[in-house]
């Protein structure tokens, strides 16, 4: 399965998901929703596409 993992720059996991049924564009919100609840810039926050 394919999923979707944001990170920190320490390499620390804040979010995974599957792309299955993702839609346009949600990854940017989720960058961003992730930055502000962290207290991060979005550049701050890298995101894989990895397979589990």
């Amino acid at each position: 399965m394919i999923w979707v993992v944001f990170k920190d720059k320490a390499g620390k996991e804040l979010l995974s998901y599957t792309a299955n049924g993702t839609f346009a564009g949600e990854a940017d919100e989720t960058k961003a929703l992730l930055a502000y609840e962290n207290e991060l810039e979005p550049n701050e926050i890298m995101l894989e596409i990895q397979d589990r």
